[in-house]
């Protein structure tokens, strides 16, 4: 399954200059309170609480810039702020450290600015320390308020509002595209793909430039599985932002889907050149690389995402996988058993654990896996189907039966299910049911499937030979030959 980004509600434009607005927000706040720290004394108190002022303004920066964004985002904003400050605590330490060392003086053009600030030492790391605070907070708090809305509503449910409120200001401004996208955007989140996907046109429709809507328009169209359309509008959307990575990443993913590896490849390796930390990029490029039967490649970029990201439960999986069809089992089993401990309702990873149990002959380990596997979705067709087939192996033929027959309740077209039930039937030397299975499978097989289809037959011709020695022994009514 390969990943598709998220929306862009605010363009990559635009965040960047509110990112900007809070930094020199926050800039103007920082260096008035270090200018005038002697006149802010007289009313403040000592040096030791002003240096929590910039924390402070901090906070307030991340809640105005988030306010900005959406009134209902402040407090995505502030927790923006807010996080920063515990990094503002480890700075301070450094600083105490380097003061001691008497390291690193100040630069020149920093003198002034510092000049009423007494009893501070004065170092290259203060500095360092008076602005990275400024850059990662202000960062945060608006990357808060951008993130805030979609958040806040979706935690809250409030998607039906946010559609209210947006119907309103197209019913007051019929040409507002932020409007028609935002109001997209929120038809999208309830599954409303139709009315999101004709809300991204209209906002195309009012400005053939608004990059955004392209790319709204091309997660529905993803979704709904029209992946050629998908891959035309992300071609829209990069033409207008060229350097957008996940762009380039979810357009990849579409080609994929569209069988188009070789532009699919190009997508990804352009995505992760222009953003090499960017761990969807190494995802899709690994499933796209076993989807060709390159598992040691596959591997390489699984690995890139698990280095990025630790607790990624599914790139465990797919490097899993991978390392199944090498036919590395012990590595399979350690790394589905590690997206298993990040995610323990990861139906499809306790699958996988169990095929590779039931490939090694461990069939209680696979058991145990299959029926974790349903109990986390109870409507598994292919772990009841596989299941069955390890109960089968076992002897134990009426368990089987129940988990097959479910399968095929499931799934009434599933071609091996009926199958295995027929080994089972025929166990147990029901040979008319087990024939009745067994063609049932011939009916559903696919064309290809000639090593399926060649056993079955010489089942079903096996059971009618054995069903008709069974007739001759019993002929006479006494159980044996008539002579």
């Amino acid at each position: 399954m390969m990943r598709f980004g998220g929306y862009r509600a605010i363009g990559a434009k635009r965040k960047a200059l509110v990112v900007l607005a809070a930094m020199g927000f926050y800039a103007v706040v920082e260096i008035a309170l270090r200018v005038s720290s002697g006149f802010l004394g007289l009313f403040l108190g000592p040096l030791e609480f002003r240096r929590f002022l910039p924390y402070v303004a901090l906070l307030l920066a991340g809640i105005l810039i988030g306010w900005l964004i959406d009134k209902e985002a402040w407090l995505w904003g502030a927790i923006g702020g807010m996080s920063i400050e515990a990094g503002g605590v480890l700075a301070s330490l450094l600083v105490a450290i380097q003061s001691f060392l008497g390291l690193f003086r100040y630069p020149s053009f920093y003198v002034p600015l510092m000049s009423q600030t007494t009893n501070m030492e004065s170092s290259w790391t203060e500095t360092i320390t008076m602005f990275s605070p400024l850059i990662v907070g202000a960062a945060l708090g608006a990357f808060g308020g951008l993130c805030g809305q979609r958040v806040h509503r979706r935690f809250r449910g409030e998607d039906d509002e946010a559609i209210a409120e947006m119907t309103e200001a197209i019913r007051l401004d019929p040409s507002d595209g932020e409007a028609y996208l935002r109001r997209g955007l929120a038809y999208r989140d309830l599954g409303a793909l139709e009315e999101a996907g004709a809300d991204f046109t209209e906002a195309i429709r009012l400005d053939p430039t608004f990059a955004e809507a392209y790319y709204g328009r091309a997660l529905v169209e993803e979704q709904v599985g029209d992946y050629q359309q998908a891959a035309a509008d992300f071609s829209e959307f990069i033409r207008l932002d060229p350097l957008d990575a996940v762009a380039y990443c979810d357009r990849g993913s579409a080609f994929e889907s569209l069988g188009e590896h070789d532009a699919a490849m190009a997508d990804f390796a352009e995505a992760i050149r222009l953003d090499p930390d960017l761990a969807d990029a190494y995802y899709n490029r690994g499933v796209a690389h076993s989807h060709l039967g390159e598992h040691e490649q596959a591997i390489a970029d699984i690995t890139e995402v698990i280095r990025i990201d630790p607790y990624d439960a599914e790139a465990h999986y797919q490097r899993g996988l991978a390392h199944h069809e090498l036919g590395q089992h012990e590595n399979a089993i350690a790394d589905i058993t590690e997206a298993i401990r990040i995610d323990l309702d990861f139906a499809d990873a306790y699958f996988e654990r169990g095929v590779v149990y039931d490939d090694l002959g461990q069939y209680e380990e696979a058991l145990t896996n299959f029926s974790e596997a349903l109990s986390a979705d109870p409507d598994d067709v292919e772990a009841y189907w596989r299941r069955g087939a390890v109960l089968a192996d076992l002897e134990r033929y009426d368990e089987a039966i129940a988990d097959l027959t479910r399968a095929i309740h499931l799934d009434p077209d599933f071609a091996e299910a009926y199958y295995d039930r027929g080994i089972a039937l025929r166990a147990l030397a029901q040979r008319e049911k087990a024939i009745s299975n067994f063609q049932f499978y011939l009916r559903l097989a696919p064309p290809d499937d000639e090593v399926g289809r060649r056993k079955a037959q010489e089942k079903i011709e096996e059971l009618r030979g054995s069903n008709e020695r069974h007739g001759e022994l019993t002929s006479d009514g006494s159980g044996t030959s008539s002579g």
